[in-house]
């Protein structure tokens, strides 16, 4: 039986999912208990925002919602990780911050998935 990749549900719980096996993989391979506190974060970043993209194309009709939640997956890794501190906050707006390239891109991966449809 094929995966019904259209529906949102299956998109935010694929995007969660790999989003926090990513930021989990990147925290554990930098040594650091943050992906941001390494010296590639960048290229952790650009890797993220890559795969934001091809969440884009893979789910167009939920792009904005597969982008944000895969970058701010990082936060609930964090929050299962350490527990809550006083940083959430800023945790949380720095992820928002950050999530508006991924939310360019993947719009264009979606953008891209509908071209070819056509």
């Amino acid at each position: 039986m094929p995966i019904d990749t259209s529906s949102r549900n299956f998109a935010a719980f694929s995007s969660i999912f790999l989003g926090c096996t990513y930021w989990l993989v990147c925290s554990i391979v930098a040594g650091k208990s943050e992906p941001w506190d390494s010296d590639n974060f960048y290229l952790y970043y650009f890797i993220a925002v890559l795969m934001c993209g091809g969440l884009g194309y893979v789910f167009p009709a939920a792009w904005l919602a597969v982008s944000f939640l895969f970058i701010a997956s990082d936060m609930l890794v964090q929050i299962v990780r350490y527990g809550l501190s006083q940083y959430v906050l800023i945790g949380i707006f720095f992820n928002s911050v950050l999530s508006v390239p991924a939310i360019l891109v993947a719009w264009l991966g979606a953008s891209i998935h509908d071209r070819l449809k056509r």
